[in-house]
């Protein structure tokens, strides 16, 4: 049974209130990736300083990501279930508690329980994705249903479905390029760590109380016949993942061959061009930028474009040049083909991003499933993230391109598996 979410937060109202809300949601993510990312590159030397041998401060680092490989998708229909800004809320809040606990931590056992924690409960991009698909749903239903206004525009002036994850991605994405360097000059100081392991408690906490402020968007949610949330998380998830497996499988494909692409930059550009680390280092700032350039111009009016309005030619034409420029990182032996690969990579990776879930908003019936399709194609993510290191390993033991031959083999494999897909809607 589904009843309108009845949150006593206020509710959007208009798309002015709409604007402000969108600000707020990106200022969220923004400061979201800033405190990880002032974090992350700490670790690993952290976990060595408390005297982990590398294979323990391996496992502590993949405890994260293999926490969040379970615990996403539960999230997701979580906050479909109870309501996205206190489901948000209460998980910042949470991850806020794992941060202090790590900041306190001089043993390992500790470490392991604080990232543990910050794996189950750390889902501020997932959560705020739905809650922009919440945003988006609910505003293009009101100016298709206006009789005048974006009601009788043109279907190109329409608002589409997801647009709003451009910006969102742009502006997230500039917090991780801005944390790991204030998070390295303040390591310098004395009790650095624990230093930067409060601030981002810190910055959590503002969060989690921002986000419960958040206006509250009216959508279906699931309950059962007394009006109580329906315990549903599991099924919900099966019913995820049969649903959309063709829509996840080319998701998989896509971001294992850039993950591994980009597992093995640095040795390829060392091994096969010569570039220091230096030099690699200024290359990998050159594709955060890319990143960057490539979400903001993931713009409402640049996808309202007639190529982009039509989601399977979006992926389509995305996952064609994203298998070019694989090819091109592959198997050139010219440096300046190599960047050009490498830029177009890193400059359609938004588009292919936005296009996949596009795929996936357009073919759930309600926003009541957002939650729990957004929490699945994180699940994936993580997936992709932590077995394409070991791909990438076993494949150059066997083989000196064979990292590169997996990339190149997955973008044939999501090529087809597209063609497959547009087949079958037919």
């Amino acid at each position: 049974m589904e009843h309108e979410n009845n949150d006593p937060s206020p509710p959007v109202r208009n798309r002015r209130g709409t604007k402000s809300t969108l600000y707020v949601v990106y200022f969220v993510a923004f400061m979201d990736l800033f405190a990880v990312s002032m974090l992350t590159p700490l670790m690993r030397k952290q976990n060595l300083d408390l005297g982990s041998s590398y294979t323990t401060a391996g496992i502590i680092g993949s405890v994260y990501g293999a926490t969040q490989l379970f615990s996403s998708p539960l999230v997701g229909d979580w906050s479909d279930r109870l309501g996205r800004t206190y489901v948000m809320s209460l998980t910042t809040f949470l991850t806020a508690i794992g941060y202090f606990i790590l900041a306190a931590s001089q043993w390992l056992p500790l470490v392991f329980l604080a990232r543990a924690i910050c794996g189950c409960f750390k889902h501020t991009q997932t959560l705020t994705k739905a809650y922009l698909a919440d945003l988006d749903h609910h505003t293009e239903h009101e100016d298709n249903g206006r009789g005048g206004d974006l009601g009788n525009a043109p279907q190109r002036d329409r608002p589409t479905l997801g647009e709003s994850f451009g910006p969102f991605m742009a502006i997230s994405t500039s917090g991780f390029v801005i944390g790991p360097i204030v998070g390295g000059h303040v390591a310098e100081l004395d009790s650095g760590f624990q230093i930067v392991c409060l601030t981002v408690v810190v910055i959590f906490l503002f969060n989690a109380f921002i986000i419960r402020h958040l206006p509250t968007i009216n959508r279906p949610i699931h309950t059962t016949e007394s009006g109580s949330p329906s315990p549903r998380a599991a099924i919900t998830f099966r019913e995820t993942v049969v649903d959309n497996y063709d829509i996840f499988l080319l998701q998989l494909l896509v971001s294992l061959s850039i993950l591994i692409v980009r597992t093995n930059y640095v040795q390829h550009v060392h091994d096969n061009f010569g570039i220091s680390i230096k030099w690699a280092g200024y290359l990998t700032s050159y594709q955060a930028l890319l990143g960057v350039l490539g979400s903001s111009c993931v713009s409402s009016r640049i996808m309202n474009y007639s190529f982009c309005k039509h989601t399977p030619t979006l992926v389509l034409y995305t996952t064609i040049l994203l298998s070019a420029s694989v090819v091109g990182i592959a198997y050139t032996s010219n440096l300046t083909i190599y960047i050009l690969s490498l830029t177009v990579l890193n400059f359609m990776t938004p588009f292919s991003r936005i296009a996949n879930l596009r795929q996936l908003l357009e073919r759930s019936e309600s926003p009541a499933h957002h939650g729990a399709l957004m929490g699945t194609g994180q699940s994936v993510g993580s997936l992709c993230r932590l077995s394409s290191s070991f791909l990438s390993g076993l494949a150059q033991d066997y083989a000196q391109h064979g990292p590169e031959m997996i990339s190149v083999a997955c973008t044939a494999a999501a090529l087809g598996q597209i063609l497959f897909m547009n087949r079958s809607s037919r």
